[in-house]
């Protein structure tokens, strides 16, 4: 490496204890030694702000003791991954619920205000997508305060009771109360067929096996 000029060791000074040792090591083109080296010679110290601050980036991510491939598990039992571009990253840690992530990618979107990955059978960190399910925050809330306090042999009983009603579409509450030709004039009015059901509360593919029903 070339000697260091006046005009680079009159930056240092300027830059030593603004910057972190990563930053400097960009700005001069030179290694880390090279640069403490320098900085001694010419009688420049870190700050104990510079000092923690350089400490902190050294022992974060890859370089930290409590490094696990940039996973976590909450106290909850939630698994977190380390995605600090993704935009509900949480501040300072770059983490998001594994759950979350795997949905998104299932569906090709960001989940959307509203909207919680739910855990079919119970297990929090078992975030296989055929044991997650896109609910609604409000539907979310219900389910676990109407089925939480039940007993698993109660709710094997509730569900196959509703496998039994259900079997036929027409029992189904949400099937049952569309009212198609509603829609359809509301779709005659430029609004999409995606757009109603929404906002109906229905998926648009019931309404469409209605449709092909004869309603």
């Amino acid at each position: 490496m070339d000697k260091w000029n006046l005009n680079e060791a009159n930056l240092l000074r300027e830059m030593y204890n603004k910057n972190t040792n990563k930053e400097l090591e960009i700005i001069f083109n030179r290694s880390f030694l090279s640069i403490y080296k320098k900085a001694r010679y010419i009688g420049l110290y870190k700050t104990k702000e510079m000092e923690f601050k350089n400490r902190s980036i050294a022992n974060s991510g890859e370089n930290s003791y409590r490094w696990k491939g940039g996973k976590r598990i909450t106290n909850k039992g939630y698994v977190l991954i380390l995605r600090k571009e993704h935009p509900r990253a949480v501040i300072n840690s770059g983490y998001v619920f594994e759950h979350d992530i795997i949905m998104e990618e299932h569906i090709g979107r960001y989940l959307r205000k509203g909207e919680v990955v739910h855990h079919k059978n119970g297990i929090k960190s078992d975030n296989r997508i055929e044991n997650l399910l896109l609910m609604t925050a409000s539907a979310h809330s219900a389910y676990h305060n109407t089925y939480h306090h039940i007993s698993d042999k109660g709710r094997y009983s509730i569900s196959q009771k509703a496998k039994l009603r259900f079997a036929d579409h027409n029992n189904h509450p949400s099937y049952k109360e569309i009212d198609i030709k509603a829609i359809q004039e509301e779709n005659k009015k430029g609004r999409t067929i995606a757009e109603i059901c929404k906002e109906c509360g229905i998926n648009k593919a019931t309404y469409y096996k209605k449709i092909r029903k004869g309603y």
